[in-house]
């Protein structure tokens, strides 16, 4: 018992150390920069329930703004009540730092849940919190961090789901999932496709019980979160497209196919903080040799099953480990 709780004791000031270091590095970069255009915008949207705001269009509430965006409402509220009481450009930022701390958190608990190793889950984070992307939406004030928190949770829960089959990770899943979403509408294809797997994966092991709970949340989610959601805000923001207000039409510069792979890849190397083409070079090569590695200790080592998915997150770590400390050396 004694050596368990030792364990636990070890396990929780590793993170402590990790979230302390990823602190710090954020806060010293908090003020280099003033509030740009869209974080004043957030700013002004945030603070001011009803009446002018700087640029607008007379007295309006904080619903109709929203309306005249295209984004969910849950960051402007959250801001709302923060600003309530640190009301300052350095309160604004410290937001997104807490909010992204507190998804490094679901980060660990995640890959702990999926390595059963402090190793892994320890060095997943570390490397989570120096993102390029990530350390970039932690000091933006906007919406960004807030679904890469909620996501991460997320994240954790459907691993839960996945090695546990119990409701009370799936309560937390949908809780999550919901969360991400209102933050952000993008988070809307990563969480349908965790459903869609958890659907399977319950189906596959023939829970039923378990399923029909699942079929239970899901009705009360799409009732009480999802078409709320649609009709009050997506519905409305939908219908501005193209005015005064707001215009996010696509534009698509050779076809929808060739442009989704390129935003793809443009979108990796802006979060892995890398640009060129010889970076992502290196970044496949690493890839590729490393599960290629895993792949020969599963076929000719007879690698257990158990330890294939820590030997796998390990390689891949890190391969990304490699990757961003060389990048900066290759960049073009």
């Amino acid at each position: 018992m004694t050596r368990l709780k030792n364990k636990v004791k070890q396990k929780y000031i590793i993170l402590c150390g990790i979230l302390l270091l990823g602190f710090l590095a954020y806060v010293v970069q908090l003020t280099h920069a003033g509030l740009w255009y869209d974080e004043a915008i957030e700013y002004f949207y945030s603070k001011v329930i009803y009446g002018v705001v700087p640029g607008g269009f007379g007295h309006v509430n904080m619903y109709e703004r929203i309306c005249s965006t295209y984004q969910p409402p849950l960051y402007n509220i959250l801001m709302y009540f923060w600003l309530s009481i640190f009301d300052s450009e350095f309160g604004f930022r410290m937001a997104g730092v807490i909010i992204t701390l507190i998804g490094a958190i679901g980060i660990f608990k995640g890959l702990e849940e999926l390595t059963q190793d402090i190793k892994y889950s320890s060095l997943g984070t570390l490397l989570y919190i120096f993102t390029y992307s990530v350390g970039y939406y932690a000091l933006e004030c906007a919406e960004y961090n807030l679904m890469l928190c909620f996501l991460s949770w997320t994240a954790y829960f459907y691993i839960r789901i996945i090695n546990r089959m119990d409701v009370p990770s799936l309560v937390g899943f949908f809780m999550c999932a919901c969360l991400s979403v209102y933050s952000q509408y993008g988070a809307a294809f990563v969480v349908i496709g965790m459903f869609v797997s958890i659907a399977v994966h319950i189906i596959k092991n023939r829970n039923w019980k378990l399923l029909q709970r699942t079929i239970f949340i899901t009705g009360i989610v799409l009732i009480v979160f999802v078409i709320p959601l649609i009709i009050f805000f997506l519905l409305p923001q939908m219908n501005k497209q193209g005015s005064v207000d707001v215009s996010h039409h696509p534009v698509f510069i050779y076809n929808i196919a060739i442009d989704f792979i390129i935003s793809f890849v443009n979108s990796l190397r802006f979060f892995l903080g890398g640009s060129g083409v010889l970076d992502l070079g290196l970044l496949i090569c690493l890839i590729g040799g490393g599960y290629g590695w895993i792949l020969y200790r599963y076929c000719y080592c007879k690698e257990r099953e158990g330890n294939l998915s820590a030997s796998y997150y390990n390689s891949g770590v890190l391969d990304m480990l490699f990757y961003r400390s060389g990048v900066f050396f290759l960049w073009i």
